[in-house]
């Protein structure tokens, strides 16, 4: 037992790769050798002090994830350790899985082999800052298509009493909205509408300030502004 474990800590002391499964709440994790070939797979709970322990053993891995939900930390972790880190296009992954498995179940043995030999399809990883830009306008719109379900609903419940106003959400709208008279299960539910829909267009406009802020002081931002046919 003495002689294996000595004999592993000297593979693992020529690991140059690492394929992670990651899943919600653990991650499968192949390490290699220069070659590709497999020196240890061994499953961990998705924590940031299991996860840091592991990895700062090694030195300068080439690391692949295959592109999910919910990655990012894993690999601002990895990256924080001095490892690079590949993602892997699912796709593209599961049609070579399929050629040489018979199946479109992705391991980290399979990850970690691609990656290694050089047949990793990749897809573009944006970095940190990016995906926090990409997640502030992806909240914005979240917040506007929230917005226009419950002013659809507004619209609805005005047309079942044959109440309909032009541009019930300008000033002069939101006036008549007011005066309208429309039964009482229905008012109440344009009056509980219309307090959601003045919560939201509020978050809207400072989600606009941040997004404004932001384009004011990132040069992709204006060189885009300044290209647009690019």
């Amino acid at each position: 037992m003495k002689k294996h474990t000595q004999e592993l800590s000297k593979d693992l002391a020529n690991a140059k790769f690492a394929g992670i499964d990651f899943h919600k709440r653990t991650s499968v994790v192949a390490i290699g050798d220069t070659h590709g070939g497999l020196i240890q797979q061994v499953t961990l709970i998705n924590e940031e002090r299991i996860i840091r322990e592991y990895f700062q053993g090694f030195v300068g891995l080439e690391c692949v994830i295959e592109s999910c939900r919910g990655y990012e930390w894993l690999v601002e972790l990895l990256e924080e350790l001095g490892h690079t880190v590949h993602m892997g296009d699912s796709r593209s992954i599961k049609l070579i899985a399929v050629t040489r498995c018979k199946t479109d179940k992705i391991d980290s043995k399979i990850l970690m082999e691609l990656l290694a030999k050089q047949f990793l399809p990749t897809c573009y990883q944006p970095s940190a800052t990016e995906r926090l830009l990409r997640e502030l306008v992806r909240h914005r719109a979240q917040l506007v298509r929230t917005s226009v379900k419950h002013k659809l609903r507004v619209h609805a419940n005005l047309a079942k009493e044959n109440k309909c106003i032009y541009a019930p959400f300008s000033l002069k709208g939101r006036q008549q909205l007011k005066e309208v008279k429309l039964s009482e299960p229905r008012r109440q539910k344009v009056d509980d509408d219309l307090e959601v829909i003045d919560f939201l267009e509020l978050k809207i406009a400072e989600q606009d300030a941040k997004v404004k802020y932001v384009a004011r002081s990132n040069p992709d931002v204006a060189f885009a502004q300044n290209h647009p046919r690019l």
